[in-house]
């Protein structure tokens, strides 16, 4: 009976259909600026990593870590993974890195991915940024050093790759999250 009375009101009818046209439209808008913001940060990602790539030297400044644990949290595991792996491989392409030390920062990038994916938000974002930070670079620098690279290379890639991201996570961590 409820029903029959929606249904004989015309401007119920049109009222229901406008309303419905501007919630999708609302979600579609939201959907697709997050959406868009994946392959900015694939690109902001891999071109942090150029710079350090010609340098000469084993520097951690870069933005892909960032970028994939703060995607993660705030998107899932798919579009995290997608934002670190897909930013490291381009910067791959740029920087002509070996393809055995790009694949152990890959695993790197998957194994702390998929930890922030599991542990989820357990402490601030500045603290989860420099213990994910931290475990992939021990990860990365025990296979690193396994392969025959320089103690001290690997050292000096650690020691600024943990400072950077400290300081990236407590600049932006709290801000990028709040986008996601």
């Amino acid at each position: 009976m409820r029903l029959r009375v929606f249904l004989d009101n015309p401007l119920l009818i049109v009222g229901g259909l406008v309303l419905a046209i501007v919630v999708l439209v609302g979600v579609s808008a939201s959907y697709i600026a997050e959406m868009s913001l994946l392959p900015v940060m694939v690109l902001i990602g891999a071109a942090s990593r150029v710079p350090q790539r010609f340098a000469g030297g084993d520097i951690g400044i870069e933005l892909c870590m960032f970028f994939m644990v703060c995607t993660v949290l705030g998107m899932g595991l798919g579009a995290g993974l997608l934002v670190g792996i897909g930013g490291m491989l381009l910067s791959g392409f740029f920087t002509k890195e070996p393809p055995q030390d790009l694949a152990v920062a890959l695993l790197g990038f998957g194994v702390a991915g998929f930890l922030v994916n599991v542990l989820g938000m357990w402490a601030s974002i500045l603290t989860l940024g420099v213990v994910y930070t931290v475990l992939y670079d021990l990860l990365t620098g025990g296979v690193y050093l396994f392969m025959g690279h320089s103690s001290f290379g690997v050292a000096k890639f650690a020691l600024t790759h943990i400072v950077w991201n400290f300081v990236i996570f407590r600049a932006f961590g709290a801000w990028l999250l709040t986008i996601l």
